[in-house]
């Protein structure tokens, strides 16, 4: 799964870790990490691309014009797509504008990018204020806990004759395509993004 956070801060980086690493721009493509599956080659409309591998065989793919995830395939299925409208000319962002890769990453076999956004000429004719930004991508898992004992309706392969089930497990994961609805969920779930961050899903109506 392509898991994303995101951290706000407002001061210089300060990291002695994160002022060794080179930082790959618009200009610096086929360069990579073999070791950790990143690589950053030329994408649509020559922009640069960063290609996320993990040992399980998921793929990402992220371009650095708009920090904005295109693709994320399990297999050789591709589960994300890109509005149709979306623009790959360099003239304007994807989404947002164009960040940095500041470090990366192998997280239990998959590989972890932390990209930077900084204030600009572009930032500052909307917003006249330094900040920077630090997104974090990767194609490592996810999971969910609190669905055990819950009737599932399993609509893969057949979406139109569901499967009726039981969910026996105390941690739910995905390690490729799933479609699948629980029944009598209880109000409050657990989701790990893959990322050490434990996100807790709560229904309040």
């Amino acid at each position: 799964m392509a898991a994303i956070s995101m951290t706000w801060t407002l001061p210089s980086l300060t990291s002695s870790k994160l002022s060794r690493v080179n930082r790959y721009g618009i200009c610096d493509c086929q360069q990579g990490f073999g070791e950790f599956g990143v690589k950053v080659t030329e994408g649509l409309g020559n922009l640069p691309k960063v290609v996320l591998t993990s040992s399980n065989g998921s793929e990402a793919e992220l371009y650095l014009y708009g920090g904005c995830v295109t693709s994320w395939k399990v297999g050789s299925k591709d589960l994300l797509f890109v509005r149709p409208d979306a623009v790959f000319n360099g003239q304007k962002p994807i989404r947002n504008s164009n960040w940095s890769i500041v470090d990366s990453e192998s997280v239990d076999g998959s590989a972890v990018i932390t990209l930077e956004l900084k204030e600009s000429p572009y930032s500052r004719a909307m917003w006249d204020y330094s900040f920077q930004a630090l997104y974090k991508a990767s194609v490592s898992g996810a999971l969910v806990k609190g669905l055990k004992g819950c009737k599932t309706l399993n609509k893969d392969p057949d979406p139109k004759n569901p499967m009726e089930g039981k969910e026996e497990r105390d941690v739910v994961t995905y390690p490729g395509f799933v479609d699948c609805v629980y029944l009598g969920a209880p109000n409050e779930l657990c989701l790990d993004n893959g990322l050490g961050d434990v996100i807790s899903i709560k229904n309040t109506k």
